[in-house]
């Protein structure tokens, strides 16, 4: 007999969802936190994933319906970041200071864009 369980609570440790997770009776797994219970890893959109799997590893991409972590990218970098999301969005500019690619975001004065690279070429305007 099955019965009803409350998912986990992940505040403290972000990673008990992974080490320990929790699969319901249509075998989906509780195996990401969201920053503060164990919920599944499905997407839609990239906007939608701030999840932290057992590595610690924040899951900021939405690709193949499940949220991954961004690709790791160094200052002058040339193609590491590839990743196309979901919604078709390319995440190709490596911000230097958090050593990850991203989405191209808006910005509001030149300040906005130190550290932020394409293809190993320094984006210093807005």
């Amino acid at each position: 007999t099955s019965t009803c369980v409350a998912v986990s609570d992940c505040t403290a440790d972000v990673t008990i969802c992974a080490n320990s997770p929790l699969v319901d009776i249509d075998g989906n797994s509780y195996d990401v936190c969201d920053g503060s219970v164990c919920v599944i890893n499905t997407c839609v959109h990239s906007n939608e994933c701030d999840y932290v799997n057992g590595a610690g590893e924040t899951l900021s991409v939405c690709i193949g319906g499940v949220c991954v972590r961004a690709d790791d990218c160094t200052a002058g970098d040339s193609g590491a970041c590839t990743q196309v999301d979901d919604d078709n969005y390319g995440h190709y500019v490596c911000d230097t200071n958090a050593g990850k690619c991203m989405l191209p975001i808006g910005c509001s004065g030149d300040g906005d864009c130190v550290g932020l690279q394409v293809n190993g070429q320094d984006l210093n305007f807005c």
